[in-house]
């Protein structure tokens, strides 16, 4: 009687959600409507939201000209300012954000150009559509519609489980479930689908490493831009020069899928074996911290799972530091040419072993590798060039 009471519960609850879904469709409708009949003036211009991502928000939005940020959804670790944002500090200001979405949704339609949609979140209650309602409504208006899936979001835990399964090779899904509880479950595994289903259907341009991020995307997808900011881009030779301990650094945002019990294993067992070297470990600390150690350390072990090297990496080899990561351009072929270059590539089976090997090369060798890095990630993910390539790829495909 009590699984049958928790069941009806349940359905009350979805079915009372799904109804203010459809009110929140009604109110973006006459939202437009009313703008449209005050002759609301319009812009050439785009909007880039709704949620911080690992700073994507704040960068995609510095880097592109001709674009407003909205954050609805702001991220704790970060601290940046948009050109519209609604807070998130108390429950009247999440709730309030239900009414405000479908309401700016409509007035955003009638003044800007086009969307581009970081993430999975929208304007509207997306879990029992993936989104479809306001891309459809978006493009009846003939808008632009960009979509930048950045991982967790979008990627199938059954297809990568596939992958992994007839390639022998653990992807980023493959400890998910033990930090994040019903993380593949069925029901977020059909909202990822409709997520796919909504950007197949009426995007005009999707961004989503294929292998990384797999999941139900039919259409060809191009890999994730950075737009890390140029004046971010700080070699600092200074600490190259005499050097007396090797500085390796760790910032995990998830320890376990990132790998962080094996390398804690590497490093315990490269000290056993006489190496001298400081080793720090950040993780779930303001963004502003772990810029500031990256300033100092010459090697960074990133994450080991994954087959792209992610905004930490990024920030990583900004800074000057030699990157070790998985992300390997014979997996993800997305990767931009020379990727193999830039970077150590390290499977989580062999942390140790390709960092031992660093360790064991002339200081001026793990610095060339370190520069390496850098003028490779200036010349694919700055914010310049990752702005170039982007608009590039709109005005071809629009």
């Amino acid at each position: 009687a009590c699984n049958d009471d928790s069941t009806f519960n349940l359905s009350n609850k979805i079915a009372m959600k799904y109804l203010f879904f459809l009110a929140q469709i009604r109110l973006m409708k006459i939202s437009y409507h009313c703008c449209g009949v005050f002759n609301l003036r319009k812009t050439a211009r785009w909007i880039i939201g709704v949620e911080e991502i690992a700073s994507m928000l704040n960068n995609m939005a510095g880097a592109l000209e001709n674009t407003d940020s909205l954050c609805l959804y702001p991220n704790p670790f970060y601290r940046y300012e948009y050109n519209m944002s609604w807070p998130a500090k108390t429950f009247l200001h999440k709730a309030s954000r239900l009414f405000i979405g479908p309401i700016l949704l409509g007035y955003l339609a009638n003044k800007y150009e086009g969307f581009v949609y970081l993430g999975a979140k929208g304007f509207l209650l997306s879990e029992f559509d993936g989104r479809n309602a306001e891309f459809d409504f978006i493009k009846s208006k003939n808008k632009g519609l960009v979509t930048m899936f950045l991982g967790t979001e979008i990627r199938s835990h059954i297809l990568q489980g596939e992958y992994s399964s007839k390639h022998d090779l653990e992807l980023v899904t493959a400890y998910q479930n033990q930090v994040n509880p019903g993380i593949d479950s069925q029901a977020k595994e059909e909202f990822r689908r409709k997520l796919a289903s909504a950007a197949d259907e009426h995007a005009d341009t999707i961004f989503n490493p294929p292998i990384d991020q797999m999941t139900y995307i039919e259409r060809a997808t191009h890999d994730i831009l950075y737009f890390y900011p140029n004046e971010m881009f700080k070699p600092n030779d200074s600490k190259w020069r005499n050097v007396k301990k090797i500085k390796i650094f760790h910032g995990p945002s998830s320890p376990i899928i990132k790998g962080t019990p094996l390398v804690r294993a590497a490093i315990k067992k490269l000290r056993l074996e006489g190496y001298n070297f400081d080793y720090d470990e950040l993780s779930g600390v303001p963004h502003e911290q772990i810029l500031e150690k990256l300033t100092t350390s010459h090697i960074v072990l990133n994450q080991f799972y994954a087959q792209v090297p992610g905004v930490f990496g990024v920030e990583a080899m900004a800074n000057g530091c030699l990157l070790l990561t998985s992300a390997d351009p014979n997996v993800e072929p997305s990767l931009p040419i020379g990727a193999e270059k830039a970077w150590v590539v390290a499977g989580y089976w062999n942390i140790y072993d390709r960092l031992k090997a660093v360790l064991d090369i002339p200081l001026e060798d793990l610095q060339r590798q370190a520069e390496a890095g850098y003028e490779w990630t200036f010349s694919n993910y700055s914010a310049t060039e990752s702005a170039r390539h982007f608009k590039s790829i709109i005005n071809h495909e629009s």
